[in-house]
C-alpha cells in the first residue's frame, strides 16, 4: 500500500511528544508512587484522596452516561486549526459517545477565556475542551493565571501541529531566505499570530529576538484562519498560522517553511528552519488534546476516554485521509503530562535573557 507520507507524519508526531522531543514527556506514562496511582496528582486521577475524583470515589457507575448533549468548547475562533479539527472530529465523537456533541467557540486571551469557562463548568462530564500544549501563558505570567488550568482532567491527545509561515504569491518569496531578506530590507514589516502570551506570539517574538524575522509590528487575531485572511488582504506580510489552517489556503497563499524542528505533518516536504541554517524556536510546534473540568467522576472520565480513543484510532482516520492533517491517539497520561508541565519545560529551554525579554514584551 502506498505510504503517501502517512508513516512519516506519524513518526514525527511520536517524536514530537516523545521523551526526546523539544517538549518531552519524560516518564509520564509510569505509575509514580510519589505522585499518585496512575494519573499524576492524586490517588487516581489528579485531584486528591477521596474527593470524588481519585481512588476514594464512592459513586455508583452511571450506565446511562452520556444521556445528554456534550458541549465541546473550542477556545479559538471559527476557521482556525483547532476549530477545523473540532468540526472534522465532531461526528466521530458523537458516534463513539453515543450522543450529540455541540461546538462552542469561546476565543480570546490565548485560549484562556474558553479554558477558564470550561474549568468553571459543572464537573458532570458534559463539558469538554480542546486545548493546546504547552500553555505558554504559564511561561509569560506564571503567577497571574485566571484558574489553575493544569488541574483539568486529561482525556487524550489527537495531533501534533507546526506553525507554517506563508507569503502572498507573486511577491518573490520562494523560500525562507527570501522572507528573511524582505523583512531586513523593510519590504515586509508586519507579522501576525494570535493573542499575546500564546504559542504563536511567543514563536514570533523569538524569531525577532534571535534576529531571524525582523518584523516591526505584530498583528494579533483570534484564529489562524483570520491570520491567513489578514496576510492575503495585506494587513500582515506573514505570520505563524498553523499547518492545519494552511492546508485549506494553499490556493491563495504559498507556504514557505515551518518553525518546527520536527517538520510539518501536513506538508512533509516543507523545509524547516534548520534547512536554511537557523535554529528553530522551542515553541515552533505544539500538541493538541482534550480536557474536562476538574472533579468529573472517574467512571464518566473513563467513558469519555474510551470513546475518545475509539474515535481517534478508528473512524477519525478518515479525516486524516481526506485532509492530510494528522490524527494520532496519545494516551491521556501522556497528554496530561504535556498539558500540566509543558510550559515548565519551555522555561527550562529558554535562556534567562530570553525569558525576561518575553515577559517584558507580554507585560508591555
Amino acid at each position: 500500500m502506498p505510504d503517501n507520507g502517512k508513516t512519516t507524519r506519524r513518526r514525527r508526531f511520536i517524536q514530537a511528544i516523545g521523551a526526546g522531543s523539544v517538549v518531552g514527556l519524560a516518564g509520564c506514562a509510569d505509575d509514580d508512587p510519589d505522585t499518585g496511582n496512575g494519573n499524576g496528582n492524586g490517588n487516581g486521577n489528579g485531584n486528591g484522596n477521596g474527593n470524588g475524583n481519585g481512588n476514594g470515589d464512592d459513586t455508583e457507575p452511571d450506565d446511562d452516561f452520556p444521556s445528554e448533549t456534550i458541549r465541546m468548547i473550542v477556545p479559538y475562533g471559527e476557521g482556525g486549526g483547532t476549530d477545523v479539527y473540532a468540526r472534522g472530529l465532531q461526528p466521530y465523537f458523537e458516534e463513539a459517545w453515543g450522543t450529540d456533541v455541540v461546538i462552542d467557540n469561546v476565543p480570546g486571551a490565548a485560549e484562556l477565556r474558553g479554558t477558564t469557562e470550561a474549568f468553571h463548568s459543572d464537573p458532570d462530564g458534559y463539558t469538554v475542551c480542546f486545548n493546546n500544549a504547552p500553555q505558554l501563558t504559564g511561561v509569560m505570567d506564571p503567577d497571574g493565571q485566571p484558574v489553575p488550568w493544569w488541574e483539568m482532567e486529561p482525556i487524550g491527545s489527537y495531533a501534533f501541529t507546526a506553525y507554517t509561515p506563508p507569503a502572498r504569491p507573486g511577491e518573490g518569496i520562494e523560500d525562507m531566505n527570501d522572507m528573511v531578506e524582505a523583512y531586513e530590507a523593510g519590504e515586509y514589516r508586519n507579522f501576525t499570530g494570535q493573542a499575546v502570551g500564546g504559542g504563536q506570539w511567543t514563536t514570533s517574538q523569538i524569531l525577532r529576538m534571535t534576529d531571524v524575522i525582523m518584523w516591526d509590528d505584530y498583528v494579533g487575531y483570534n484564529s489562524s484562519a483570520e491570520q491567513a485572511q489578514g496576510i492575503l488582504g495585506g494587513e500582515a506580510d506573514s505570520g505563524t498560522p498553523t499547518e492545519t489552517t494552511m492546508s485549506e489556503w494553499t490556493d491563495e497563499l504559498d507556504v514557505i517553511f515551518t518553525t518546527s524542528a520536527l517538520g510539518s505533518t501536513t506538508f512533509p516536504d516543507l523545509p524547516t528552519m534548520e534547512d536554511f541554517g537557523y535554529d528553530a524556536p522551542p515553541t515552533g510546534h505544539f500538541t493538541r488534546g482534550m480536557n474536562t473540568p476538574p472533579g468529573v467522576p472517574e467512571d464518566r472520565l473513563q467513558v469519555l476516554r474510551d470513546g475518545f480513543r475509539e474515535a481517534i484510532e478508528g473512524p477519525a482516520q478518515e479525516f486524516e485521509e481526506e485532509t492530510g492533517n494528522v490524527v494520532q491517539y496519545l494516551h491521556y497520561d501522556d497528554w496530561g503530562a504535556e498539558w500540566q508541565t509543558g510550559h515548565e519545560q519551555i522555561m527550562d529551554l529558554l535562556t534567562d535573557e530570553q525569558l525576561e525579554e518575553l515577559r517584558q514584551a507580554a507585560a508591555g
